[in-house]
């Protein structure tokens, strides 16, 4: 197959013009690797190198996967179909929502996470995107790799200091590595841009791995103890409360917190930049069906949390000791639910702030994409300091 052909049939624009490889030096590369910082467009980039594909030629399969579904849902998969209708080329009749499939003419495309065993050992492909592909094992990416006859395209944020991508990967002679930033990304708004380059000052390690896109240090994460579950979630808990962060440029974050032996359940409940106070009003009273339950809200906004009680809801401030809710979550058991993509997105990138000078860590943690984060140690902390509930056993229900 020769994907060095002009691309027709759809409009010819690249989210990151730095991803020159989508015109010029495809036909070199078996192997394209997209390292980049936070917000750089390098997903995008291997979208729209995709949906070329799809109006070209005919008869491709193409998979794109990552290491969970709800990850994948709630990422990729959802920029693959929202650029599609962008450009012109969606169609709800071909889209098997069932079996997590795309026909475009002759054209498969096949969404799948990497443990769906049956997927990643199952038939042969002509192009795989394997989307944060640092989450996958080495032994995943061999199987995936084998059954790829064309192109393998991966993107990963270098948060972690090794990896198989970088001893396994990128020393390949058919490799090309491709290192983008947020300055590479053309459509990024000005306040997130700021928000990044705060980043330079207060923590330049960070700066370095999230600005810059360079490989990350051995630092040190914040939670290590918490588990993915999805099967098994308890239907009911001793104590409940939401955790609430306020935004707008950035994301409005609510986390439902639930309690049971001794055990902290976190469950994403919204995850929304752009909301007025009626818009998040709106919003919660969709998903807070009891509002006996208390919402512990972010100090920094007052009035908001006045609106909130004004419209019905147990709103009222959070406890703002960082340090020692941090203290209160990692003591604790910590499971999040399987489908709360942006809570494990943010978790694994929460770390603690590095003095710039000695290199020690400090107790603070870096503010940067921690939303979910502030809202979960909020509903958790706030709930055991302000209540003063007693921890209740299940066997004493």
């Amino acid at each position: 197959m020769d994907l060095t052909s002009k691309y027709v049939g759809v409009r010819n624009y690249v989210h990151n013009p730095n991803l020159r490889f989508l015109e010029k030096e495809i036909a070199n590369y078996r192997v394209l690797a997209l390292q980049g910082g936070t917000r750089s467009g390098k997903t995008f980039g291997a979208i729209h190198f995709l949906i070329r594909c799809l109006s070209q030629y005919s008869g491709l399969t193409i998979s794109i996967a990552r290491e969970t579904f709800p990850a994948l849902r709630g990422s990729v998969m959802k920029d693959f179909i929202s650029e599609l209708k962008e450009v012109g080329m969606y169609s709800k009749s071909d889209h098997n929502k069932t079996y997590n499939e795309y026909h475009y003419g002759r054209n498969d495309v096949e969404f799948f996470s990497i443990d769906d065993e049956q997927k990643v050992r199952g038939r042969k492909r002509d192009i795989v995107f394997i989307n944060e592909a640092n989450e996958i094992s080495l032994e995943v990416w061999r199987q995936l790799i084998l059954r790829t006859t064309s192109k393998i395209i991966i993107d990963y944020n270098p948060s972690m200091p090794d990896s198989y991508i970088y001893d396994e990967v990128l020393p390949r002679n058919d490799c090309a590595h491709i290192v983008t930033t947020y300055k590479d990304n053309p459509h990024l708004p000005k306040a997130q841009v700021a928000e990044i380059e705060l980043l330079r000052d207060t923590d330049p390690d960070y700066f370095s791995v999230f600005g810059l896109g360079q490989r990350g240090t051995n630092r040190i994460k914040i939670y290590v103890h918490w588990k993915i579950m999805g099967t098994g979630w308890p239907v009911w808990f001793d104590e409940e409360s939401y955790g609430l962060d306020f935004g707008y440029n950035n994301a409005s974050s609510l986390v439902h917190c639930g309690l049971r032996d001794n055990t902290n359940f976190w469950e994403e409940k919204l995850y929304e930049p752009g909301l007025n106070t009626p818009q998040l009003i709106d919003r919660l009273g969709n998903i807070i069906q009891d509002r006996n339950i208390p919402i512990y809200c972010d100090s920094a906004a007052p009035e908001k949390i006045t609106d909130l009680q004004n419209a019905g809801f147990n709103a009222m401030e959070a406890e703002k000791s960082v340090k020692d809710g941090i203290d209160y979550v990692q003591a604790h058991p910590l499971y999040i639910h399987e489908d709360s993509a942006n809570l494990q997105k943010e978790i694994k990138r929460y770390q603690w702030k590095v003095n710039k000078l000695t290199g020690i860590k400090l107790e603070e943690p870096v503010k940067f994409d921690d939303h979910a984060m502030d809202a979960g140690r909020y509903g958790s902390y706030s709930h055991y300091r302000l209540q003063g509930y007693r921890v209740r056993s299940s066997s004493n229900r």
